[in-house]
C-alpha cells in the first residue's frame, strides 16, 4: 500500500502541480521505507542530521529535466 501511495503522490505532483523533482524524505531507521523509496527511480540527494533526533533523514528526488 505504501508503494502505491508514493507512486500516486509522485504522479499527482508531476501532473497537477508541475513539480519535476519533488523531494521525499524518510529517516534511515525506517528500513522498509528506505528500501521502498530506493526501489523507485528516486535517488538519494542529501541527508540531514538533527541533533535531537536519532538517525539521519534521507532525501530522495529524481534528476530534474
Amino acid at each position: 500500500m505504501d508503494r502505491s501511495l508514493l507512486d500516486s503522490l509522485l504522479t499527482w505532483f508531476e501532473q497537477e502541480w508541475s513539480f519535476e523533482a519533488p523531494v521525499v524524505t524518510t529517516n534511515e531507521q525506517f528500513d522498509q521505507q528506505v528500501a521502498m523509496i530506493e526501489g523507485t527511480d528516486l535517488r538519494r540527494r542529501f541527508q540531514i542530521k538533527l541533533p535531537e533526533d536519532p538517525g539521519k533523514y534521507l532525501a530522495y528526488a529524481k534528476r530534474a529535466s
